[in-house]
């Protein structure tokens, strides 16, 4: 994300730890009227709220984590001030956030432990390369590529279903999980 902050020039149009107060549509001018909590107004065409729905930290209940003599901290408040290297470290959850760090904790810890309430379900994307025809559509057929987006869409819309209204066809997808959970190796090892 630095990467392209620095390659796009965004830097002047970002503001970090700015809570937002209000932000309402003015229909006569056809743009957003967005006030910072600081009192300043802001005016804009789009406004896009990627707050992150989880970004507020939920501890688990553990008998005694008030007499942690160790570092503690939540990964939604990471402290990169801190050096892992060489550190036993233990970490609680499996969520997005821990397959995106754990991995890397693991090239410099001591050692790493994992709590997982259960595990989770881990099915392969079905990505691949496209091949030199499919360019070739996608140049020619400018609609095509807007098509192709919208039949991953609601392919991937439609496993909701499987959730809230037909709880069965998710066997289908347990099985798949169960054997890709067969055919890999754990990332990490004790």
């Amino acid at each position: 994300m630095e990467h392209c902050v620095e390659k796009y020039a965004l830097s002047n149009h970002i503001r970090f730890s700015c809570p937002v107060h209000k932000a309402r549509f003015d229909d006569t001018r056809n743009q957003w009227k967005v006030e910072l909590a600081n009192g300043e107004e802001l005016t804009a065409n789009v406004v896009i709220t990627a707050t992150g729905q989880l970004n507020q930290p939920a501890w688990p209940r553990i008998e005694g984590i008030d007499r942690f003599a160790g570092k503690l901290f939540h990964s939604a408040r990471w402290d990169h001030s801190y050096n892992f290297a060489n550190k036993r470290v233990a970490v609680i959850g499996t969520g997005a956030s821990a397959i995106q760090f754990v991995p890397e904790l693991a090239k410099t810890v001591k050692s790493l432990n994992l709590f997982q309430r259960s595990a989770p379900w881990v099915l392969p994307k079905p990505d691949r390369p496209f091949r030199p025809w499919e360019q070739s559509l996608f140049r020619a057929l400018p609609a095509w590529d807007r098509l192709y987006r919208y039949l991953i869409y609601w392919k991937n819309e439609s496993r909701a279903l499987a959730f809230t209204k037909f709880n069965g066809m998710l066997e289908i997808f347990a099985h798949q999980a169960r054997r890709e959970a067969k055919n890999t190796s754990p990332i990490l090892t004790n």
